[in-house]
């Protein structure tokens, strides 16, 4: 079996820093709008044409086609489910990698920019495919393609969007999706609780892990240069930080299923995010600045929410976070305050039911704020959508301000260009005191800045 040159198994470990307080950035406001797509379920942002104005492009499942744009579509011989830009080539154009559902199982097909938005035919270059992670495995700056079913299986590069055949290697039972880094691959096993690096010649290390082990994150945490390596155990509550096969765990959150590495702070030092899909909860270590994690801070989030992006959504260069809940129906933004602390979510609702779990951060319209996108539906007549959050400073998008007090519903409702209208105190059985009951306008409303919403506040108990 060939071997892929990846050079070294060391492993990473993650550090906080933390870098001067700031003034809070301000939050974004959204004005919510429509636009027609064909059962769209995965939806990415990029510049395709290279104008520098930014599009959309759709996997859309029942067509089996993906949608640049809104008008050029391309049939990939399968229900596509997920699209990803990358430049597999070199010229400088985003091309694509998309994932099937066919006859035969899940495959992967790439389509080529050839300029002006204009793509090849998709041609197929991995048949019965897994979870998919696209980095640089090799080392030479050329995005390859790494799949995960019961076996790792990696796509070198050629440099021209040509891919070499596939070659697979045995992993432990039930692999998670890879995590790509400096000449290493690694993936989790939930069942065996462990983590498997492997290196250049093919080779695999296996560590030992808490039970119930998420997939695993790469960087470089202690900046020796070489990649460290992160996993959530759900089950132990903590992180496991693996810096040159040696394990430091830290003390997290219960139930964490997946784990982030960012400078969250701007101090050069990669941070660590955790998340729970149950846990309602977002959790962040800052790198105290030599490879060792400070105190986690907890966040509040929804139950059922998924982490989608950790990127700048207000504007400021500071990644924020953004969650989907699909159950609660919104999607939630967590704003980075620049010392690594957040700001309480924001939640937004979209146009319409969400239809997959996936939210595309970029900037559609060319005014330097981004826009978020998610594939969205009617389940009545099964028409779809995308719903754009389309960033307009000064939008009141209505927050839910039930049972919080009045001083922070004030707060919370300032934040979004909203402000607190007349407010009624009534006996409530059910709501401490002090506590909003009810709230009019409603919660995902959506008016012009500065509108008034009027708040029912408890008195306390029937006496």
């Amino acid at each position: 079996m060939k071997a892929i040159p990846l050079i070294g198994a060391a492993v990473f470990a993650l550090a906080f820093g933390v870098a001067a307080a700031s003034a809070p950035a301000p939050a974004p406001t959204y004005r919510i709008q429509l636009s027609d797509s064909d059962d769209s379920v995965d939806v990415a942002i990029a510049d395709f044409k290279g104008n520098g104005r930014n599009e959309t492009v759709t996997a859309d499942y029942n067509p089996g086609t993906v949608t640049v744009g809104y008008d050029h579509d391309y049939e990939v011989g399968g229900l596509s489910y997920r699209v990803e830009p990358h430049d597999l080539n070199g010229d400088g154009k985003p091309d694509l990698v998309v994932e099937s559902e066919g006859e035969n199982g899940d495959f992967v097909s790439v389509l080529i920019n050839q300029g002006g938005g204009v793509f090849g035919a998709a041609k197929d270059v991995l048949d019965k495919a897994g979870r998919l992670t696209v980095g640089d495995v090799t080392g030479d700056g050329r995005p390859d393609i790494v799949s995960v079913t019961d076996k790792l299986t990696v796509l070198v590069n050629h440099g021209d969007g040509t891919f070499d055949a596939p070659t697979t290697y045995d992993t432990p039972a039930k692999p998670s999706a890879a995590a790509i880094g400096k000449r290493i691959v690694a993936v989790t096993s939930s069942k065996d609780g462990t983590l498997s690096v492997f290196s250049s010649d093919g080779g695999r290390v296996d560590y030992p892990t808490g039970a119930h082990p998420s997939a695993p994150a790469i960087g470089d945490v202690n900046g020796d240069g070489q990649p460290d390596v992160a996993v959530a155990s759900a089950l132990a509550g903590t992180v496991e930080v693996f810096i040159g096969g040696r394990r430091h765990d830290y003390p997290a959150m219960t139930g964490a299923d997946w784990v982030g590495i960012r400078d969250l702070n701007g101090d050069g030092k990669p941070d660590l995010l955790l998340h729970g899909t149950d846990t309602k909860a977002l959790t962040v270590l800052l790198n105290a600045g030599d490879g060792t994690f400070r105190r986690a801070r907890k966040y509040q989030a929804w139950r059922d929410s998924l982490v989608e992006a950790v990127q700048d959504v207000n504007g400021d260069g500071r990644p924020d976070v953004v969650l989907m809940a699909v159950y609660a129906q919104v999607v939630s933004v967590l704003v980075n305050r620049g010392d690594g602390t957040f700001e309480p979510k924001l939640d937004y609702i979209p146009a319409l039911e969400l239809w997959s779990v996936t939210v595309a951060v970029g900037d559609l319209n060319g005014d330097k704020r981004p826009e978020l996108v998610v594939p969205v539906g009617n389940s009545r007549n099964g028409w779809t959508y995308l719903s754009v959050f389309v960033n307009k400073p000064g939008t009141c998008n209505v927050q839910l301000v039930g049972g919080m007090s009045l001083a922070s519903a004030k707060q919370q409702l300032a934040r979004v260009s909203c402000r607190v209208g007349k407010v009624t105190r009534v006996f409530s059985n059910w709501v401490a005191k002090g506590r909003v009951v009810s709230q009019k306008p409603r919660f995902g409303g959506e008016w012009p800045g500065g509108a008034r919403v009027n708040l029912v506040v408890s008195k306390g108990h029937w006496r």
